[in-house]
């Protein structure tokens, strides 16, 4: 799958947040989010490296 099309498909989903708040767009985090499940991340402060 390529970035482009994980990006398409993420502006299918509905971005609840308050829009006055958001940093980020939601097709940034959610592909953040997804890189690091596929690297291994369990956590919010899992670092992916196998360290602890």
């Amino acid at each position: 799958m390529s970035l482009s099309v994980l990006t398409e498909h993420s502006k299918l989903i509905e971005d609840p947040r308050q829009k006055i708040k958001v940093i980020y767009p939601l097709h940034d985090v959610l592909f953040v989010t997804v890189a690091a499940i596929i690297a291994g991340c369990e956590g919010r402060e899992d670092h992916c490296n196998g360290s602890t």
